[in-house]
This record gives C-alpha cells, structure tokens and sequence, in this order.
C-alpha cells in the first residue's frame, strides 16, 4: 500500500478537495463580510462605485453544514456531468468500431513515426475546436491521446497534457471567439468580436509557448523515462500502459471513414448550436449521444454493444463526476460566506497606486486572486466588472483591454486549482495526480504569466481599442 500511495504522488484527490473544503469554510470565519451599493447606468449595466464599500453581518458557514453543502454542490454541476459521462460513453462506443486506433495509425503513417510532428497537428486541431467549445467537451479524449503519446515512444504523461493545454490555449487564453470573451464585451458596452485579431495573435503566441514547453518534456522522457513526472507508478497502471503500448492499430476502412465523418459533423452541429441556438451543456450532451449510437451502428454493433459500450465508458470515469461534484461546493461556501466583495474591494483600492502603463499586470493578478475564490469566467463577470469598468476608465485603461486581462487572470490559475473542474476532470482522465501535474505545470504557469505582462504592456503601449 505504501508503494501505491508514493506512486500516485500525493493523498487522493478526494481527500485534498476536502482539506480545501474546510479551509473555505474556516475562511468565512475570517474574512469580514462586506457589500457595494448598485445602481444600474443608461446602457442597463450594473455599476458599482467602489467608494460605497461597507461591511456587513457576517454569514460564516458552519462547519457542521459541509456534508450538505457537498450534497446540494453536485445539483449546481450535474449539466457538466451529463457532459462528460455523455461524451465519454460516446467515445467508448467509437473506440469500440476501431475508429479511433485507426486515427492514430494513420497519424503515425502520415507524420511517419515523427513524434513532434504528430504532437503539433494533434494539438492545433485541439486548440482550433476549443476556441468555441467549452475544455470539458474533450475530457473523454484523454484515453485517446495517451495511446497515441504511448505510440510515439513518450509516456501516457504527455497525452493527457496534450489535450488538456490545447483546450486551455484555444479556450481560455484571450480566445478570439468563445462565448465567455462575447458575455464579457457585452457586460462591457463593446461590440461582439471586437479586436478578435488582437486575439488570434494572443491565441498562436500561447500555442506555440506551451506547445515548445510539452514537447520540449515529451522528447525528455523519450530519450530518459526516469524524467517522467508520472514515473514510478503502481503496477496496475503499469499493466495499463503497456497493454497500451501493445495495441496493434488498424487501418482505415470505409466505415472508419463514416464514423469520423459522424464524428465531424457532430462537433460543427456542437459549435453551430453553441453559437446561434444558444445551446448549454444538455443540448451538447444529447449531440454527443445521438453520436455515439449512429457511429455504433456504423461499426457495425448490435444494440446490446452499443449500450455496453456506452455503459462502460460512462462507469470509466465515476471518480471524475465525485470530483468534480466536491470541487463546486469551494465556490458555494465562500459565496454563502459573502466575503468575495470584501477581497475585491482590498485587490481594486491597491491597484489605484499602481503606473497606469503596468496598471493591466496589476488586474490581471487581482484577477488571477479572485479566481481562488470563484473559478469561473462567467461566475466572476457580475462581480468584477461592475467594479474594474469604472476602475480602468479612471486609470485610462480602455475596456476592451480590460477584456483581455481579464481573459488571462481568470485562465491561468485555473489549471492550478485542485477544485477546477475541467482540471480535476482531464487528470483524473489521465490517472494523473494533482502533485504530478503541479510538477510539471509550475515553469509553463510562469512562462504563462510573463508572457501575459508582456502582452498587456504593449497593448497598452499601443493604445488598443476602443472598438
């Protein structure tokens, strides 16, 4: 037991999501309660004058009160869970007609055997689709990715990192088209797609920032596998690695074919309905299933197949839907706490001292902090907003600025919280501990930040917007 437990790299990710759980509730304790006053502007956007902040009675959660907390937190992600358990039974069932070996035998034939070559197309076809689908929607690819990682000679490591820093540079790094950047230039009086070009640029930076950062490890491990983060594993996962490795992939046939064709047409279906039916993540979910069943019928599976493939590849990631379940009670606690106004207001009253030209490094980790608190783009707007608007105007930082730094603290810190819901998902996916991935993420998130305060710097330089 204690090998296992040295091999996994840390406690249980329950057990660490628990820890955490009890010290958002200790810091409700701690942190004094507090409130601004509202008032709504011409444009019907709420605005909030930093002046008016007051504290008020604190509602400190009790301590008594977390098993229920836990409970009713799952309510608040079930659509995420349908999500995955949806994508990742759909994705059991198009394993199960050998589409996705011959996927990966014919990027082996087509980048012959080239590691980085293969890692660079995989990757941008990744980042492409997550410019308008939420990093959730590719969870289910994991298992996929570590095969094809393990057929290029590099450990299953690196391809859960491969489709995990894809969806983050095409999702969340200054993502030129994805709903979240939309919702927050429409809180801020900007037109839709504004300054998407600025943002495309952002977009190919980071790529090819973290891409250099994954390969530059994955060719590491090839040539030394003792340097594997994930090195030193149980021997269950070892026997899963190297059935894996010993997987005889198979050619393209025509109903291969059909099946990616199904498979394409879903994900267009996926990002049409995102962006022009406004569809949430049930809508995804039945696009996903309805997926599943044609490509099974395609490959070829009678009904009883395709229900057990589907079956199966929901119960694969049951600790993944706990996780992610436990990991949104952290946010509910701290906002039943009603102390993220009261750590708002201390981040925007210290930026007021900072030079206008560095102003944006000051939002962006003010931005970053409040992400501890509340890890979500589309959670944190109604919060911050109304308060970094009117903070930026004084400071001579144009809003569509503001967007972009908001862009960049809200997504970095993300993939450093152990309560992050699309991270847990993918390293659990990945059978990556929370340790693992720290090890090897610590240096990109650096590497993240200063290009960041780079980019915002010069933006300001140039006076970009307004648009």
């Amino acid at each position: 037991m204690e090998k296992i437990k040295k091999a996994r790299g840390g406690n249980d990710p329950l057990v660490t999501i628990l820890v955490i759980i009890v010290c958002a509730v200790i810091l409700t304790w701690i942190i004094p309660a507090g409130e601004f006053a509202e008032s709504v502007d011409e444009a019907g956007n709420t605005v909030i004058d930093i002046l008016t902040f007051h504290t008020v009675d604190s509602s400190p959660v009790s301590v008594l009160s977390i098993p229920v907390l836990i409970m009713q937190a799952f309510e608040k992600c079930i659509s995420i869970i349908v999500l995955i358990a949806a994508g990742s039974g759909a994705f059991e069932v198009v394993r199960r007609t050998g589409t996705i070996d011959s996927i990966i035998g014919l990027t082996l034939e087509k980048t012959k055997g080239n590691g980085k070559k293969a890692l660079w197309i995989v990757s941008l076809i990744f980042t492409l689709l997550s410019c308008a689908v939420i990093p959730h929607v590719f969870i289910p690819f994991t298992p996929m990715c570590i095969s094809l990682a393990l057929a290029l000679g590099y450990d299953d490591f690196t391809g859960t990192a491969l489709v995990l820093l894809a969806t983050v540079v095409g999702g969340a790094t200054g993502s030129p088209i994805a709903p979240g950047t939309v919702a927050a230039q429409s809180m801020l009086g900007l037109p839709a797609y504004s300054g998407i070009q600025y943002r495309f640029v952002i977009m190919v930076l980071y790529y090819f920032v973290t891409m250099f950062y994954l390969i530059r490890y994955a060719e590491k491990v090839r040539k030394n596998p003792a340097s594997s983060v994930v090195a030193g594993m149980s021997d269950d996962r070892k026997r899963q690695i190297e059935s894996l490795k010993a997987a005889d992939y198979s050619k393209v046939t025509t109903n291969h074919i059909l099946v990616m064709a199904v498979m394409v047409a879903t994900f267009a279906t996926v990002i049409y309905g995102g962006f022009s039916l406004g569809w949430g993540n049930y809508q995804i979910a039945a696009a996903f299933f309805v997926m599943g069943l044609i490509c099974g019928l395609i490959g070829k599976m009678n009904p009883a197949a395709i229900s057990k493939g589907f079956v199966d590849g929901v119960k694969a990631l049951t600790s993944t839907y706990i996780i992610i379940g436990m990991a949104t009670a952290v946010t509910s606690i701290l906002s039943g706490g009603n102390i993220i106004n009261t750590i708002i207001y201390y981040l925007c009253k210290g930026l007021s001292h900072w030079p206008v030209i560095v102003a944006p490094i000051g939002i962006m980790f003010a931005v970053a902090i409040v992400n501890l608190f509340v890890p979500s783009m589309n959670g944190k707007m109604p919060l911050v907003f109304p308060i970094l608007g009117p903070v930026c105007k004084v400071l001579g930082i144009n809003q569509q600025l503001l967007v972009i730094t908001y862009a960049f603290g809200d997504s970095f810190t993300n993939f450093i919280l152990p309560y992050n819901s699309a991270l847990v998902g993918f390293i659990e996916a990945g059978h990556v501990t929370y340790g693992q991935w720290i090890k090897f993420f610590k240096g990109l998130l650096a590497l993240w930040f200063l290009l960041g305060a780079v980019i915002l710097v010069a933006l300001q330089l140039i006076g970009i917007g307004p648009f």
